[in-house]
């Protein structure tokens, strides 16, 4: 069993369901964190235990783009964090893509492949110029290298 401890380094573990960002009309981005249980917001008489921060990202397009997709949830929020660094306070957001590829079956599209000794495989598809070969050099080298490490 172990001892909950706590330094005051240590980041606050924050589940993502517990924070909303929102973006104003002027472009900023708020945070709003919930850090309190609904039980202590009751047992303290609080508002609603919510702290807005606003998230900077000066020069940082990137990051803009990340917050944007999670807003329209094209992304998805994990887990996140606060954690202080040099007297400023940091939120990190984990996030995962919510898009699934389709993978398209394609009848049209046919492979022809070759098996040889000079170029052990040879393939190429029907439509375009997509042609490739594994040469029996690169095998004859891999089985060499087997028989060195052995």
């Amino acid at each position: 069993m172990s001892i909950p401890s706590f330094r005051n380094n240590l980041p606050i573990d924050i589940h993502g369901n517990s924070i909303q960002i929102i973006k104003e009309k002027s472009g900023d981005y708020i945070a709003s964190v919930s850090l309190f249980s609904s039980k202590f917001i009751k047992e303290n008489n609080l508002p609603n235990g919510k702290i807005l921060v606003k998230l900077s990202t000066r020069k940082q397009n990137s990051m803009k783009v990340i917050l944007d997709r999670i807003i329209d949830s094209t992304y998805a929020k994990g887990a996140c964090m606060l954690h202080k660094h040099k007297k400023k306070w940091y939120l990190s957001i984990t996030y995962k893509s919510n898009i699934k590829e389709e993978l398209k079956f394609d009848e049209d599209l046919i492979m022809g492949i070759d098996m040889g000794k000079i170029n052990v495989l040879y393939f190429a598809f029907n439509k375009g110029l997509v042609r490739e070969a594994i040469s029996g050099e690169e095998i004859e080298a891999f089985r060499k290298k087997l028989s060195i490490d052995v």
